[in-house]
């Protein structure tokens, strides 16, 4: 991938999404973190164990998530970044 894809890439999930990926992932309900991780490693996914937002544990396994889908998207080629650009944008309609 160039760095030209990557960048069109990051500006159009950019305009989709009106932040950053760091920044959108930090702000993203689990249901859509969840639909964007099945594009991360598997040796990198987190499962969420505990569904209950309020359990003492909760934030560390969303943390575990977001950095999940966030290495996804830095390794993930141009085409990774319009896939899971397409679940944002299928998940916001």
């Amino acid at each position: 991938m160039s760095k030209r894809e990557s960048r069109a890439a990051a500006a159009e999930f950019r305009e989709l999404a009106g932040v950053d990926f760091d920044e959108f992932t930090r702000r993203a309900p689990i249901k859509l973190l969840l639909a964007i991780s099945r594009y991360a490693a598997p040796s990198d996914s987190a499962v969420l164990q505990f569904a209950d937002e309020t359990h003492p544990l909760f934030p560390q396994q969303r943390a575990r998530l977001e950095r999940a889908v966030r290495h996804a998207w830095q390794i993930g080629g141009a085409e990774y970044r319009r896939q899971i650009a397409e679940v944002v944008r299928h998940y916001r309609d």
